[in-house]
C-alpha cells in the first residue's frame, strides 16, 4: 500500500466538506439539493473509517508522545510500542477495506458529480442566491451552540463543530464580494473550530485508549463463557440495567466486529469493532441492511405500526465523554 494514500484521504474528505458546504449555500434555490448533499457525504464515508484511524496516529504523534516526553511518565520503549499498535490498527483496516479501490470508486464518484453539478441552474441571481443558505448554516451553528452547553457530551460538540466548519467555509466563499463581513469572523471560526476538534481528537484518543484491551460482548470475561441469553439479549454493561449505560456496543474496542440486533436504535450505528442494524421495523421505524463490501447501510422506512414501543426502549448510540476544558 502506498503511504501517501493516507494523505489522499484526508485531502478527499476536506473537499468532500468543502463539496457538501458549497451545497448547503445554495440549498434553498437548488431542487436536488438532498441529493447532492447525500452524494458528497456517502462519497466521504467510503473512506472514514480509515482516515479516523489515521487521525489517531496524528494524535499520538502531534500532542500524546510530546507531552509523554516532557513529563517523563513513559518509557521511549513504551511510547514506540503504542504507535506500532496504533500504525497496524491503521493498516489493517486499510487492507480490510481494500484502500486502493475504495480510492479509485471514491475518484469515481467525484468525477461523476462534477460532471452532474455543471448541469444544475439556478432560478434567481444575486444575493438571493446564497442568502438563505447562509442564513441557515449561521443559524445551525447557534442552535448546535446551544445544545452542546445545555448537555456537554461529546456528539453535541461534534455536531456543533460541523455546523461551524459549514459557517467557516461559508465565509471563505464570500470573501471577494463581501469582504468586510465575511473576512472579519473567519479566523475566529478557524479557532475555534479547532480548538473543538482538538478536544475531540483527544476524546477519540481516551476512547480507543482505554478500552484497546477489550475482548468479548462482556469485557468483562472472554467470549467462550457467554450464555446465549447474553449473546442474544445483553444490552448493558450495568448490573442490573436493560437500558441502562454502560451499553457493550459503545465500548466495544476489539476484534472480531460483532453486527448485532435485538437492541432497537434510533438510528443505524457503525464502528470499527460493532454493527448495530435493529431500527425497529416492526414498530413502524426502518428496516435496516448493512452491505459490509461497501460499508454503508441501506434503510426503508415503513408507515405500518405491528408493535409499539416506548422511546425509553429505543436507544441513542453514543460515547458519554465530556468537554471538560471548555
Amino acid at each position: 500500500m502506498i503511504i501517501d494514500s493516507h494523505e489522499t484521504i484526508h485531502e478527499v474528505r476536506k473537499r468532500c466538506k468543502e463539496a457538501r458546504a458549497t451545497a448547503r449555500l445554495v440549498r434553498p434555490v437548488v431542487p436536488t439539493y438532498n441529493d447532492e448533499n447525500a452524494r458528497y457525504r456517502d462519497t466521504a464515508r467510503r473512506v472514514s473509517g480509515i482516515r479516523d484511524a489515521d487521525a489517531v496516529v496524528e494524535v499520538f504523534d502531534e500532542h500524546v508522545r510530546p507531552a509523554a516526553d516532557d513529563s517523563g511518565t513513559l518509557s521511549s520503549d513504551t511510547l514506540d510500542s503504542v504507535r506500532e499498535t496504533l500504525v497496524s490498527r491503521r493498516e489493517e483496516m486499510a487492507d480490510r477495506q481494500r484502500l486502493e479501490r475504495r480510492l479509485g470508486n471514491v475518484r469515481a464518484d467525484l468525477v461523476e458529480s462534477r460532471e452532474r453539478t455543471a448541469a444544475l441552474t439556478v432560478e434567481v441571481t444575486g444575493h438571493e442566491v446564497v442568502a438563505g443558505g447562509l442564513r441557515k448554516s449561521y443559524k445551525q451553528a447557534r442552535n448546535r451552540m446551544q445544545e452542546a452547553y445545555a448537555d456537554p457530551e461529546f456528539e453535541r460538540f461534534h455536531e456543533w463543530r460541523k455546523r461551524i466548519e459549514y459557517h467557516r467555509y461559508h465565509s471563505r466563499f464570500l470573501r471577494s464580494i463581501w469582504t468586510g463581513p465575511m473576512k472579519a469572523p473567519r479566523a475566529e471560526l478557524k479557532e475555534l473550530s479547532d480548538v473543538i476538534g482538538y478536544e475531540n481528537d483527544l476524546a477519540e484518543f481516551g476512547l480507543i485508549m482505554h478500552d484497546e484491551d477489550l475482548f468479548g460482548i462482556d469485557h468483562r470475561k472472554p467470549l467462550p463463557e457467554h450464555t446465549v441469553d447474553e449473546l442474544l439479549n445483553m444490552r448493558s454493561l450495568a448490573p442490573d440495567g436493560r437500558y441502562t449505560r454502560p451499553y457493550w456496543f459503545e465500548t466495544r474496542r476489539k476484534s472480531p466486529r460483532v453486527c448485532f440486533g435485538h437492541t432497537v436504535l434510533s438510528e443505524p450505528l457503525a464502528t470499527d469493532r460493532t454493527v448495530g442494524l435493529d431500527t425497529g421495523c416492526v414498530h413502524g421505524r426502518q428496516l435496516t441492511a448493512y452491505d459490509y463490501r461497501e460499508l454503508r447501510f441501506v434503510a426503508f422506512s415503513r408507515t405500518t405500526t405491528y408493535e409499539e414501543r416506548s422511546s425509553g426502549s429505543i436507544v441513542t448510540p453514543r460515547r458519554r465523554l465530556l468537554f471538560q476544558s471548555l
